[in-house]
């Protein structure tokens, strides 16, 4: 897990946690749009917590704006910076009939999902003037991207609760 948060710089990714397994995620969507917004804006890491049912679609055709029932704060996929607040969104459900992995009855997934830094997401605070966007990215309690080519799955935590 020191290598993971190093390189996501998400500093309360659970180091020890009973039956959590952490599944790397290669490119799960087409990428080249992703790469050059990325070259452009840079990146950062945020967790997605979603129904475990939700899991299997987001791994094969990526996080899709068009499917979130969310609007609070906007049209997009929901992310944060915080590991509880996406927990609070990891529905617990019953886990997969045929699966081997666990024998708990009950699972929970959150996804790290890389981000271009685009100046389009919406942040559930608006950001002030002369203040630094990844100290305030920290503190909010979600972004909103609405434009699917801006995120990467690139981890998925399956756990027991």
């Amino acid at each position: 897990m020191k290598r993971l948060i190093y390189e996501t710089e998400l500093t309360d990714i659970p180091r020890h946690y009973d039956g959590l397994v952490a599944f790397k995620i290669e490119f799960s969507t087409p990428k080249e749009q992703f790469l050059r917004g990325k070259s452009q804006f840079g990146s950062f890491f945020a967790y997605h917590g979603s129904k475990l049912e939700n899991f299997h679609s987001i791994i094969h055709r990526g996080l899709i704006s068009d499917l979130n029932e969310r609007r609070l704060y906007g049209f997009g996929t929901y992310l944060t910076l915080k590991y509880s607040t996406a927990m609070g969104f990891a529905a617990k459900s019953a886990r997969w009939h045929h699966s081997r992995l666990f024998s708990h009855p009950y699972l929970s997934c959150i996804a790290i999902v890389e981000v271009v830094d685009d100046p389009s997401i919406i942040y559930s605070e608006t950001p002030k003037w002369n203040v630094d966007i990844r100290e305030h990215r920290k503190n909010c309690y979600c972004l909103v991207v609405n434009r699917d080519e801006l995120m990467q799955l690139r981890y998925l935590f399956v756990f027991n609760t």
